[in-house]
């Protein structure tokens, strides 16, 4: 089975890196693209408002996880987008 696209999802978790290798090893094989993922759990309160101020740090977060995980592909020459 060869694969055109791979679907990672990041966090920053342990098991990030390993599952991130992975994906790559795939990608290189098959001359794969990377989608790479990460989403943000809004925890909301009983009146459904989203506290602004932790929302901006987990996006700053997130982002700087993309961007880290873009630039390792990048480096391995694969090809990849992040969202």
């Amino acid at each position: 089975m060869s694969f055109k696209n791979i679907l990672v999802a990041v966090d920053d978790s342990p098991a990030t890196a390993t599952v991130f290798a992975k994906a790559l090893k795939l990608a290189q094989r098959d001359a794969a693209q990377l989608m790479i993922s990460h989403s943000i759990e809004l925890a909301a309160s009983s009146q459904l408002t989203v506290n602004l101020v932790d929302l901006g740090i987990e996006t700053r977060q997130a982002q700087s996880l993309l961007r880290l995980y873009y630039q390792k592909a990048k480096t391995q020459g694969i090809m990849a987008e992040s969202s």
